[in-house]
């Protein structure tokens, strides 16, 4: 058995990322949600306390992303082979994982700023503003 997988190791990983091959758009954006979650974090960290930046922290970064992508993965192929493409669960799995990156990234951006961006864009919409002017002047009010 060991001869056999080490004589056909190159097929079977060849043949695991033909079938995972659709799913690489979706790694991609989770992926980047990640890592620009992880910009922000630093970024935030350096300007209020650079000591506490530490690889043990930024270690955890990289356990999200190999989870979300095993999670991205046994996902996708349990909608393919098991349940068909009826719902795509996939697709609705990596948006609620980048809702929590967007999540994040506003919490980063109110601790940065004082407002947060999300808040911001819903009460214009809400409002029915969607004017460049009426952003910029909502923007300024709040930091004066």
């Amino acid at each position: 058995m060991k001869n056999w997988l080490a004589k056909h190791y190159s097929d079977i990983v060849l043949s695991i990322g033909i079938v995972l091959t659709p799913v690489i758009p979706v790694l991609l954006t989770v992926g980047v949600m990640v890592v620009a979650d992880f910009i922000f974090a630093i970024y935030r960290q350096y300007k209020v306390d650079p000591k506490q930046i530490t690889s043990r922290k930024m270690s955890n970064t990289i356990t999200k992303l190999l989870t979300y992508t095993i999670f991205i993965m046994v996902i996708f192929l349990f909608e393919k082979y098991v349940i068909t493409d009826i719902v795509p669960i996939t697709k609705i799995a990596a948006t609620l994982i980048c809702l929590t990156e967007i999540k994040s990234i506003d919490e980063t951006f109110y601790l940065l700023n004082g407002y947060s961006l999300w808040d911001k864009i819903t009460s214009i919409l809400r409002r029915g503003q969607s004017t460049t002017k009426g952003i910029i002047d909502e923007v300024e009010k709040k930091d004066k």
